[in-house]
């Protein structure tokens, strides 16, 4: 069974904006001595909607059922930027820090619409989850207590051009996640 997730792929010109930040914030954190791993940027990218282990036979049933729903929304191509630097953290123990995103209210549509294609599949939703559109830039190997006086780097007002969402496939491997594209969705 294919784990599959639905996607909002970070466009280049945000990514080399990303890996200046990723320097920076490394730069910082080794001279704290935490213990973190820089995320891969090449497979950045913003989760919709995460499903897990879906059965094959279910799979292009998902995907024209989600057609529909993103032609019915009606989100044409729109202009993504990144926000602020933040941190998710359990206990005052940081384990991701990331970066924002906006349009939020563009991105929760899309999140919408593929929850509505999904939702007839008989895949658990939470939908008590809370969306925070996101970038992971950083996870820490263990929980680490960032000092109160640590400053996150600016992140620049770049824009990019966002015009279509994917149904992605992750598969674990030693050396990491490899993703691969199964659709594409075009607003």
């Amino acid at each position: 069974m294919p784990r599959l997730f639905f996607a909002v792929r970070t466009p280049e010109n945000l990514r080399i904006q990303l890996r200046r930040v990723q320097d920076e914030l490394a730069k910082k954190l080794d001279e704290l001595g935490a213990r973190f791993k820089i995320e891969n940027l090449n497979n950045s990218h913003c989760t919709l909607r995460f499903l897990g282990n879906v059965k094959e036979t279910m799979v292009s049933q998902i995907i024209q059922a989600t057609k529909t729903e993103v032609e019915r929304m009606q989100v044409g191509p729109f202009r993504e930027s990144l926000t602020t630097i933040g941190a998710f953290t359990h206990r005052g123990q940081t384990r991701v820090l990331w970066v924002g995103l906006s349009p939020i209210e563009i991105l929760q549509r899309l999140r919408e619409a593929v929850d509505a294609a999904v939702g007839s599949f008989g895949i658990p939703i939470e939908r008590e989850d809370q969306f925070h559109p996101h970038l992971t830039l950083i996870r820490f190997r263990e929980p680490f207590r960032l000092p109160h006086s640590f400053a996150f780097p600016e992140v620049e007002t770049e824009t990019a051009v966002v015009s279509e969402i994917e149904l992605v496939e992750s598969k674990t491997l030693p050396q990491g996640a490899v993703h691969s594209v199964r659709a594409y969705f075009q607003l």
